[in-house]
């Protein structure tokens, strides 16, 4: 069983399959969008050469019939599509709970028919689905010896912690394609230059910058959204500039990804936490 859910700009839902004035007939464009392949003919050679491709946008479609008072009903309706008008769906079935976000572009029906029904096409220029849930990642080189319970000898007493010369972690990436993160690196103390490495695809993302205690970094890799910005005293700030020639935009490929990271001083400052909402391309 498919849950459909609208939210318009103004953040008023309505749900469309528990619902005793509307039935949901159908949804289309669920399953993953049609792909562009660009390709290039050469004049000696058989076939053609491939070059590159991408996703298009997505069209879902809800065909919905009004239901009780229908008159009424199809006009409430509009309140929450809007012609032109931002829209947010979440759909869960039995394996995903997801969400993706759109534009109406059409809506449409035939008011002389005894069973009125509408269709309603949304028009999403993202067109992957993304998880309601999030995984968030932390690490750091200060490595954490103190449990509950426990008992200590007044002496010669033991460490409740302790410096890693190199910190390891491992992300799991259960989307449907490689996608982008949310990373943030917290600043305890003075910190210089620091460093992330996805060790699985062997890139790095660099800032030539010194932090001081509180400064927060929030790096963006996901689509559309790339940007670097410096909190500072409550004064956020794009440090864009900052980005070491040769730095990639860090992305995570279907699977493990290791990461790490490493400063010119105060790696032992540094905290950082990476945040991965996985991607689909269909439901």
């Amino acid at each position: 069983m498919l849950q459909v859910i609208a939210e318009n700009k103004y953040n008023e839902q309505i749900n469309l399959t528990q619902n005793g004035n509307y039935a949901l007939l159908s949804v289309g464009g669920l399953t993953p969008p049609a792909a562009t392949i660009n390709t290039a003919v050469i004049a000696t050679s058989d076939g053609a050469v491939f070059n590159s491709s991408r996703l298009g946008t997505r069209n879902i479609v809800l065909t919905i019939a009004p239901l009780n008072s229908i008159e009424k009903n199809r006009i409430n309706i509009y309140k929450y599509f809007k012609a032109k008008q931002y829209i947010k769906l979440y759909l869960e079935n039995n394996t995903r709970s997801v969400w993706i976000e759109g534009y109406i572009d059409n809506i449409d029906g035939d008011l002389f028919s005894q069973s009125q029904r509408l269709q309603i096409s949304i028009i999403c220029p993202d067109p992957y689905f993304k998880d309601t849930t999030t995984g968030l990642y932390t690490f750091s080189n200060v490595i954490n010896l103190f449990s509950f319970p426990f008992a200590i000898e007044e002496t010669p007493g033991i460490p409740v912690s302790q410096l890693g010369e190199f910190v390891e972690i491992a992300i799991t990436n259960n989307s449907d394609d490689e996608t982008g993160v949310l990373i943030t690196m917290l600043a305890n103390a003075a910190v210089t230059n620091p460093t992330i490495y996805n060790m699985t695809t062997n890139e790095h993302f660099t800032l030539d910058i010194d932090l001081e205690a509180g400064d927060v970094i929030t790096i963006d890799t996901r689509r559309g959204h790339k940007t670097v910005t410096l909190n500072h005293n409550g004064v956020i700030t794009n440090i864009l500039n900052n980005m070491v020639q040769g730095s990639a935009w860090l992305n995570l490929v279907v699977g493990d990804n290791i990461f790490s990271y490493t400063c010119d001083t105060g790696s032992e400052y540094l905290n950082i936490s990476v945040q991965l909402q996985p991607i689909y391309e269909g439901v």
